[in-house]
């Protein structure tokens, strides 16, 4: 269920420092609550509920000329998604807890072609070439309306409404090749060139800046004042594959390979993203794209029947300006962000077997 509270505490990072919470923990109480890593159970004052609708499909054509083939994959996808959530997620208005409820709704479409050329195989060379085109929209409305209480008994209310999505056009040319120095070793080689254009937008009004001011002064809990931004940015990046391939048998394989790899930038559009001030800008700064160098080793292969299939990998990961989720505060909500965190290794060992032992039956 939604609005579950698992703590009535913050704990700040990277100092470790905990705030404790009583009036939320009153709150809870009030309701028959103890919030706990157990705890299954909410009380809200208004509605919850989320529906999806998802749409798609794809088609693959494919050519022979001679030896060679063309293959064509084109894709279309659409996610349509509303939901209305209780924005504090306890049961009653009281002077430390506005009420509140949010509305939203997103629609994300998105188009996409693959072309690839695939050459014969049995020479010196084999090799995919290929070119890849993503169009990609997501376009959200979110309406937030929040009821505060004053220690008098006045109550007032605050409506945002926010309307904002990002354009994100993606290109890439790439190819790999198998280059067979004899019918057991082989090098592997690949490389990808990506192009990523990302355009965003966002327009927020709030009752409390009639005149779309946009002041800080007019900023209230879970609703900041006007805002309105756009932007964009075009980056070209690169990736590739080379590696090594041993044949041990005909059941039977042994690699290495080194890889680098790119993720492209991104821009964190949300409800309450706002500039630091009038020439500086905050949220609509992009993120930096994501590199990674990595290493593998491995061994995998089956018995003849397939009755047994085995693999073995050792593998290391650099990453470098590393995107990843974080958890924030923002004008007195919770939400989450990309950032760039830095440099993040993983390394490890990876072990899979699967047994066949009868028709049927897989372990």
């Amino acid at each position: 269920p939604t609005s579950v509270y698992a703590a009535t505490s913050r704990t700040a990072y990277p100092t470790g420092v905990v705030t404790n919470s009583p009036d939320l923990a009153a709150a809870l109480g009030a309701s028959g609550i103890v919030a706990g890593p157990s705890n299954r159970r909410t009380n809200n004052n208004s509605i919850t509920d989320v529906k999806d609708e998802n749409y798609g499909g794809s088609f693959t054509g494919e050519l022979a000329l001679g030896d060679y083939h063309i293959t064509s994959i084109t894709g279309w996808r659409q996610w349509l998604n509303n939901q209305r959530q209780d924005y504090d997620s306890v049961a009653a208005l009281s002077t430390v807890f506005p009420s509140g409820q949010d509305a939203g709704s997103v629609n994300t479409k998105q188009f996409s072609e693959e072309l690839r050329l695939t050459s014969p195989k049995g020479g010196l060379i084999d090799y995919v070439v290929g070119a890849y085109y993503l169009h990609a929209t997501t376009d959200e409305r979110y309406q937030r309306t929040l009821t505060s209480l004053a220690a008098g008994g006045a109550q007032s209310t605050t409506t945002g409404v926010a309307n904002y999505g990002i354009t994100n056009d993606n290109y890439a040319l790439f190819g790999e090749a198998n280059i067979n120095f004899t019918p057991k070793f082989r090098g592997i080689a690949g490389y990808r060139s990506t192009w990523d254009s990302l355009d965003f937008y966002h327009v927020r009004t709030s009752t409390a800046d009639p005149l779309n001011t946009g002041a800080a002064a007019l900023d209230r809990p879970g609703v900041r004042a006007y805002h309105n931004a756009t932007g964009g940015i075009d980056k070209r990046g690169d990736s590739y594959r080379l590696g090594l391939q041993y044949d041990l048998g005909e059941h039977a394989q042994t690699y290495f390979t080194y890889s680098h790899g790119y993720k492209g930038p991104a821009y964190n559009v949300y409800f309450n993203m706002r500039s630091l001030n009038a020439t500086t800008p905050l949220d609509e700064v992009p993120l930096s794209p994501e590199t990674s160098n990595s290493y593998e080793v491995g061994l995998k292969g089956s018995t003849a029947n397939r009755a047994l299939s085995y693999s073995l990998a050792a593998f290391t990961t650099n990453f470098d300006g590393y995107q990843a989720s974080f958890n924030d505060v923002v004008a007195g909500a919770q939400v989450s962000r990309l950032i760039n965190a830095g440099s993040v290794r993983s390394r490890g060992v990876e072990a899979d077997v699967t047994l066949r032992p009868t028709k049927g039956l897989t372990l």
